[in-house]
């Protein structure tokens, strides 16, 4: 699994985008966020400043 940010132009707001292969189990999204804004932006982070949480499966196809 691969995480980075990636700043939004339109709302100036962190994306956190998610990579991960096909054969790792899913997960729930919504937990997943608030559990990666708060390792990576610190507790005190409001996570209505966060962006989304977006999601990409590698299929391995490369």
């Amino acid at each position: 699994m691969v995480i980075s940010l990636r700043r939004d132009p339109k709302t100036g707001k962190q994306n956190i985008l998610v990579r991960r292969e096909r054969h790792e189990p899913p997960f729930e999204p919504v937990e997943l966020r608030a559990r990666l804004i708060e390792k990576i932006f610190g507790k005190g982070f409001d996570a209505v400043d966060a962006g989304e949480l977006i999601v990409e499966i590698d299929n391995g196809d490369a």
